[in-house]
């Protein structure tokens, strides 16, 4: 049983970009209440268990203590302060075709909030990094596809590998913010471009056309150059289909 506390609990947490766009972004309203310093902030343990997700709570929770909440664990408050939900992104569908760009709604402002907090997390650093790099998938099972065969694509176009997974939350702000040339199949790494410059271009892979805006949005708003390479699907199961991505086609994305 607590006093006190301000929930961050929420669906997906596991995820960084859910992480991100729908639990964190909430502290967009948190600094508008008078919530007394010494009320603690309740998160999923997922929080302490991932450092990059730790690191990125760290950059609102200031001094707040932090409290992590087990799978199934049910804590008792007498007083719970609540934020509403900022971005609205539902969760995958039986048939991600069958989602709609209006079915994703960003609330911009809280968006350039996000923005400068990563900015100012950042400060100078600069990292001995590429312009043009390549995100590598293959530490996760989820929607496999040919990325042997994309990476000499990639690499013979000037495109070096890079692997987010193992570099600091702040490191990867800095690798977004100098790209200038980005290609990548979908997945929650490109939460990051919220920190690339206008004029950057980025090129998602992806198993099926998919009207949801969940990082369009995000890219036309902060001037960002976004296309989609549509792939084959080689064994379907919804949003984590395999899939095949033609190289000839590649070439000639990458070309124009």
């Amino acid at each position: 049983k607590l006093e006190k506390g301000i929930c961050l609990v929420g669906n997906f947490s596991g995820n960084y970009y859910h992480f991100i766009y729908e639990i964190l972004v909430k502290w967009f309203l948190v600094e508008k209440m008078d919530i007394p310093a010494d009320v603690p902030i309740l998160v999923d343990v997922s929080a302490r268990k991932i450092h990059q997700f730790g690191e990125l709570l760290s950059i609102f929770a200031g001094n707040r203590s932090i409290i992590y909440i087990e799978k199934d664990e049910l804590r008792k408050v007498g007083e719970l302060y609540f934020p509403s939900m900022v971005n609205f992104i539902p969760p995958n569908l039986k048939k991600m075709e069958y989602l709609k760009t209006e079915d994703v709604v960003f609330d911009l402002e809280a968006i350039s909030y996000l923005r400068s907090h990563f900015l100012s997390h950042m400060g100078d650093m600069k990292l001995n990094g590429p312009k043009k790099f390549f995100i590598s998938r293959k530490s996760t099972k989820w929607r496999q596809y040919n990325e042997d065969e994309v990476i000499k694509v990639v690499q013979s176009n000037g495109y070096e590998v890079v692997y987010p997974e193992t570099m600091t939350v702040r490191e990867q702000f800095a690798l977004f913010n100098q790209a200038e040339e980005i290609v990548a199949a979908s997945g929650a790494a490109l939460s990051n471009i919220i920190c690339c410059n206008p004029g950057a271009k980025v090129l998602i892979l992806v198993s099926v056309h998919v009207d949801g805006a969940i990082f369009s949005t995000i890219a036309k708003f902060l001037g960002i150059e976004l296309k989609y390479l549509v792939g084959t699907i080689t064994n379907y199961k919804n949003v984590q289909s395999d899939f095949t991505i033609d190289c000839g086609k590649l070439k000639e994305a990458l070309e124009r």
